[in-house]
């Protein structure tokens, strides 16, 4: 009876593993410049979907998002018009269809970061100016709870500056930044920072808790939205 059952069930086994390799779907970005890499992507909901690119091959900003709001069967790219020239897209956060914050950086030293938000689409960015106004401040990841709290992190690379971690938050949608500083800050270790190019992988969001890691092997936590 086992032998029997057996080929039946490798049967099933094999069935179901060619359906698990079949869910993957190219669904394209609808950025047709070449070379390009995806640079980052920012999920709403299945339908509503933003990213940007890099160049693959050159280390040289380019200023090019798209954005999709049937689930990736239709895209509709665009330029990052505001964006100043030598700005990098490091991260983006999108709140809907219409409204999405950029974070960028000039890879300069010392480095000169900026947070750009749209409200219409991506046709217009807009420099929200009261955030990473200080030396070496530069946002890595920004993020945002609904369409007025959020927070923004970043820092740099360069161990030869100290207190470069930087933390921002906002409750207007980013129209007024405020730095976190001591006590509500913690104290820095000499030189510590965190890389810029992570893919937004040193950030995490659950609730109203967010996580980030450090060039010093510290996780920072915070559990009141930053």
């Amino acid at each position: 009876m086992k032998t029997r059952i057996l080929p039946f069930v490798l049967v099933i086994l094999t069935s179901s593993s060619f359906i698990m390799q079949a869910q993957w779907t190219s669904l394209g970005s609808g950025i047709t410049v070449s070379p390009r890499a995806l640079g980052g992507i920012s999920l709403v909901n299945e339908s509503v979907i933003w990213g940007f690119s890099w160049h693959a091959t050159s280390f040289v900003p380019v200023h090019e998002f798209t954005r999709t709001t049937d689930g990736g069967q239709t895209w509709h790219p665009g330029q990052l018009t505001g964006v100043e020239a030598d700005q990098f897209s490091i991260n983006l956060y999108a709140l809907d269809d219409q409204t999405a914050w950029l974070a960028t950086a000039d890879e300069q030293n010392p480095i000169a970061g900026k947070i750009y938000k749209t409200s219409d689409g991506g046709t217009a960015w807009v420099h929200q100016s009261t955030g990473f106004t200080g030396f070496n401040e530069t946002p890595a990841g920004v993020h945002f709870w609904n369409e007025n709290e959020g927070f923004a992190y970043g820092a740099t690379c360069y161990s030869t500056y100290n207190d470069q971690i930087s933390i921002y938050t906002t409750v207007d949608g980013g129209g007024q930044w405020t730095k976190v500083v001591t006590p509500n800050m913690p104290t820095q270790l000499p030189g510590e920072g965190l890389c810029l190019w992570n893919f937004a992988g040193f950030f995490s969001v659950v609730g109203e808790t967010v996580w980030f890691g450090t060039s010093k092997g510290r996780i920072l936590k915070s559990t009141d939205k930053g």
